[in-house]
């Protein structure tokens, strides 16, 4: 026999509703601080007795609900918020949905207790959770709204006894409501827990006391170590605290990010974010962050889920590309603008040229750097960012004799997108530009395994490179090898190395493609100079991308350097006799 349909009974229809709306006392408190702050409250203060399980009592100053609303406001779908369908589209108000006070009631002794502005006299509504009807008494009250809440899940035991203990319950609570004292500094708070104050905050006016409620939320190791942010474009306002990655966590419990003051845990943004950092954190480290999201109502839906964590961007990609690209920026000059002023008189300043450059030991990005490590990284960054200059230098005669003199003279032009052709007092040159810069390299990287020194300084962004064990295994054999030319790496995982420091030639390279062509000349060859030519083969692929003038003169003046043992050279020689007997 078939059953009949039927309606569900209120009291059941809002416990189900409640299955979804309150799952623990945090639950309950997160939906009551949400209705204190859209009703324009300037001080809340939060009791909580056992965990939430005895008591949450929520106080605040905001607009107080007339005698008249008190009833409906504990039914299920009335609010105050929206009024029809066209409303869902631009919602401005934390909460909207009508469901939470009927939902906590079907599950709790519940009392409220407000009192109107500019009235004396306040009502009371009791609520118990057994057949839902409201009792409505005369009660003393300032201005404002008081909600009580005992005994949560007193007639639901099953629910009651998938509660944690009362200790990890209060720690929910507490993060719960330190995340919206985050997101809101106009507004005071108080938390109590079994009459004992774990945190007071005043109202936060200035940036100042914007900075002093962060550290006394997020601990004054994040405020000491974070960058002040500010983005506006497309629509999109975007600010906040970026942590540096030299405090990055082993889990993500400093990360805040509120979309139109909304606590929100959104995969779009949290991959815009990832994303921002991956250069910048090992492997296995989270990010520290309190930022804020602006955009207009419209373009974002909040209509999602119950808990209303999750939010719709009508522009997703927009969103994504602005937060990742703004964020990387600000990583990006964050880290640069740390090396230029971190104070260096504390210790005493090393001069002179001859300690080599590939000392600098590479720093961990749980610790800060030294001032002399820093001192030598910005020494090195400046030689990094001239090298045709320093090359030149080293190379090119101080006479100031005609170029066509030297041994491989000047150049003409760069013709069949890698020839060089030169001028030079006995005919023409014509000079293999890869080839060229091979030679070059090779030379350079076998002098630095032969003991000579070679420039060499810690990668702006560290490179991360995915690998089998057998790889790893072979890198970290050979890994002293790749150390004397300047090559640094470690291990970061079962399966990933971290190419930390690189020579002045290879800091350009593309690592992934370089490591994997390494990975093969070390299981196929046991001469590591085989692996060095490999080396000096990506090198160059980089190095010919440069066809300016100078480029090309410095490398000629290079290739002048080259030993005796290079053979064949990277050029001929068109003498004046062949270049007539060519064109006659």
């Amino acid at each position: 026999m078939a059953k009949k349909i039927h309606l569900l009974p209120p009291q059941l229809a809002n416990q189900i509703a409640a299955g979804e709306v309150v799952e623990r006392p945090g639950s309950v408190v997160k939906e009551l601080l949400e209705n204190s702050i859209d009703a324009n409250a300037k001080r809340i203060q939060v009791d909580i007795e056992n965990g939430g399980v005895k008591l949450m009592r929520i106080r605040d100053d905001g607009d107080g609900i007339g005698k008249d609303d008190l009833a409906l406001a504990l039914s299920r779908h009335a609010t105050s918020k929206i009024y029809e369908l066209t409303d869902l589209t631009a919602i401005g108000s934390l909460g909207f949905r009508g469901e939470a006070l009927a939902s906590i009631a079907s599950v709790s002794r519940l009392n409220l207790t407000s009192c109107l502005q500019g009235e004396s006299r306040a009502w009371c509504a009791t609520l118990h959770g057994r057949d839902m009807s409201v009792n409505i008494e005369p009660a003393s009250h300032p201005q404002g709204t008081t909600v009580e809440v005992r005994d949560l899940f007193f007639n639901t035991p099953a629910r009651r006894k998938f509660l944690r203990t009362e200790r990890t319950e209060f720690f929910h609570i507490e993060e719960i409501v330190k995340r919206i004292a985050l997101s809101r500094f106009d507004i005071g708070f108080m938390l109590r827990h079994n009459q004992k104050i774990m945190f007071n905050l005043r109202v936060a006016e200035d940036d100042g006391a914007k900075d002093k409620r962060v550290a006394s939320l997020c601990g004054s190791q994040f405020i000491k170590n974070c960058e002040r942010v500010e983005f506006n474009a497309v629509g999109l306002r975007l600010w906040g605290w970026l942590g540096n990655p030299e405090i990055a966590r082993s889990q993500n419990d400093l990360q805040y990010f509120y979309v139109n003051g909304r606590v929100v845990r959104d995969k779009l943004l949290n991959h815009a974010i990832r994303q921002a950092y991956q250069d910048h954190l090992y492997d296995g480290k989270h990010a520290c962050y309190v930022l804020f999201l602006e955009c207009c109502p419209e373009t974002v839906d909040v209509n999602v889920h119950p808990t209303k964590h999750e939010v719709r961007f009508h522009e997703s990609r927009l969103v994504h590309d602005f937060v990742f690209s703004q964020l990387q920026r600000a990583l990006t000059n964050a880290h640069v603008s740390t090396l230029a002023t971190v104070e260096i008189d504390a210790e005493p300043e090393v001069m002179g040229s001859e300690q080599p450059r590939n000392t600098v030991a590479p720093r961990t990005p749980q610790t800060r750097p030294s001032a002399t490590a820093v001192r030598e990284q910005l020494a090195g960054y400046r030689q990094m960012t001239s090298p045709a200059k320093q090359t030149q230098q080293a190379f090119i005669p101080t006479t100031n004799s005609d170029p066509r003199q030297l041994p491989l003279g000047r150049v003409l032009g760069l013709v069949l997108e890698n020839t060089i052709v030169c001028e030079s007092e006995g005919g023409l040159v014509l000079v293999d530009y890869h080839h060229a810069q091979r030679c070059v390299i090779a030379q350079q990287l076998l002098q630095a395994w032969q003991g000579e020194a070679i420039p060499s300084q810690p990668l702006l962004f560290p490179a991360s490179i995915q690998c089998s064990g057998e790889t790893l295994a072979l890198f970290n054999k050979a890994k002293d090898e790749f150390v004397k030319v300047g090559l640094s790496f470690d291990q970061m995982g079962p399966t990933m190395l971290m190419v930390r420091e690189a020579p002045a030639p290879l800091r350009k390279l593309d690592f992934a493609a370089t490591f994997e062509a390494l990975s093969v000349s070390l299981l196929t060859q046991d001469d590591f100079k085989k692996t060095l030519q490999v080396l000096a083969v990506h090198g160059a692929d980089v190095a010919v991308k440069q066809q300016d003038r100078e480029s090309l003169n410095r490398c000629l003046r290079q290739c002048e350097q080259l030993s005796k043992e290079v053979q064949p050279k990277p050029w001929i020689v068109l003498d004046k006799a062949r270049l007539k007997e060519l064109v006659t």
